[in-house]
């Protein structure tokens, strides 16, 4: 995308196309002009695909919101721009979709997004989404065949020759009583009012069913700002999605990110690289806990000295997570610590917002960190000096101390 005057570093292309490939939900944090949404936009051109941009409003409580609802007095479903993302996705699997909740967090993230992201995390290779209820959609198919009923019964009596007299039937006093009452409609009613209201109830049945399938080529984001006007994510969020965390663009070295392009080394930079659905990721089971995986060791290690201490949830569809990304991220960089130091910037660190002051055994949480923590990630990211300042996991845990030191012991990784 140079050409547009688009440029990101190799470290987030490599980590954003793996995040991508896990079909987890990403969520991309930062501040305003940061970058978020247009890397969505960017990406999605880049490799021939469709970025659908949602915002999202301050009011949304609950799935009704997202997904939309049935409306029984209308006898149809009431979409919204992400279910019809989702069904435009549908009608279309060979382009790969990246729908993105924009500013996701104005509203409480766990009312509205919950049960859709527990939906997802059954990692069903196309999940079921209930729209609503089969009875609705059984109830209103009934009505319609009575009305076929009522219509084939008495359109006998004014054909002659296989011919049908509409004129006649439109003046039967009996069929229009019939009809009538069939859908509640007023005396002055007509057989062409009937008539409109039966194409828009099997349109509606027939355009949306009880439920749909999780389209395969489609890829969920979300962005958020932090500030006073949104709200925090809850661990339920956190522990179910991953956080990539965007700085000001100006912090970027532009020549070192152009010198990475020419590396690259692209015939032409202008057009797309067409990617296959399956290349871009899908939805498959975590890997299994593997004790003798390294990065298994590593995290029950850590969890054991200092996550469970610190009270942050990490379990086992955490760890399955982590292995998750490490297989895909082998294919675009073959560092394993940097790896690790990624996920520790997705999964970790987010979840670091507590009171710095109480102590577990001979530390406060917040000497825990800073004396006993930091170093042991020293430790095992033996290349951290060697990260840019932006993307390593170190330089932000020695920025989460020294912020907390002057917040009166408050850590808070969002805080800023």
């Amino acid at each position: 995308m140079v050409n547009n005057d688009i440029l990101y570093p190799r470290h987030i292309i490599e980590n954003f196309i793996t995040l991508l490939r896990t079909k987890d939900l990403i969520i991309l944090a930062g501040a305003s002009g940061s970058g978020k949404t247009n890397l969505v936009k960017s990406f999605a051109k880049a490799v021939g695909g469709k970025s659908i941009i949602i915002p999202v409003k301050p009011n949304w409580t609950s799935s009704e919101d997202l997904l939309g609802y049935y409306n029984p007095l209308e006898k149809k479903y009431l979409a919204t721009p992400f279910l019809e993302a989702l069904l435009e996705a549908q009608r279309n699997p060979e382009t790969p979709y990246f729908i993105c909740l924009d500013e996701m967090n104005l509203a409480r993230v766990e009312y509205y997004f919950a049960d859709f992201l527990s939906l997802l995390e059954s990692r069903d290779e196309e999940p079921e989404i209930t729209l609503y209820s089969e009875d609705e959609s059984s109830h209103v198919l009934s009505e319609l065949k009575a009305v076929v009923d009522i219509i084939q019964s008495t359109k006998q009596k004014y054909s002659k020759d296989g011919v049908v007299s509409f004129i006649e039937l439109l003046k039967d006093e009996q069929l229009n009583s019939q009809l009538r009452a069939a859908f509640g409609f007023g005396e002055q009613d007509s057989l062409i009012k009937y008539h409109n209201e039966i194409r828009r109830m099997l349109s509606a049945v027939m355009e949306l069913p009880a439920s749909i399938k999780m389209p395969a080529n489609v890829h969920l984001i979300g962005t958020i700002n932090i500030d006073e006007t949104t709200h925090y994510l809850s661990p339920k969020i956190l522990d179910r999605a991953h956080i990539m965390r965007f700085e000001s663009p100006l912090l970027n070295d532009w020549d070192a990110i152009l010198e990475e392009v020419d590396n690259y080394d692209f015939e032409d930079t202008s057009k797309p690289l067409i990617f296959e659905i399956e290349a871009l990721g899908y939805r498959k089971e975590y890997p299994s806990f593997d004790r003798d995986s390294p990065f298994c060791q590593l995290f029950v290690e850590l969890n054991r000295e200092f996550f469970h201490k610190l009270n942050i949830e990490f379990g086992m569809r955490t760890i399955r997570q982590g292995l998750s990304y490490l297989e895909y991220f082998q294919e675009v960089n073959e560092d394993p610590e940097l790896a690790v130091n990624n996920f520790l910037l997705h999964k970790v660190l987010p979840k670091m917002t507590f009171d710095g002051n109480k102590y577990v055994g001979e530390y406060s949480r917040l000497e825990l960190i800073d004396r006993v923590f930091v170093a042991r990630i020293k430790q095992q990211l033996t290349g951290h000096n060697d990260y840019d300042p932006v993307f390593s996991a170190v330089h932000a845990l020695e920025d989460l101390v020294n912020n907390a030191k002057v917040n009166d012991g408050i850590v808070n990784f969002w805080a800023k």
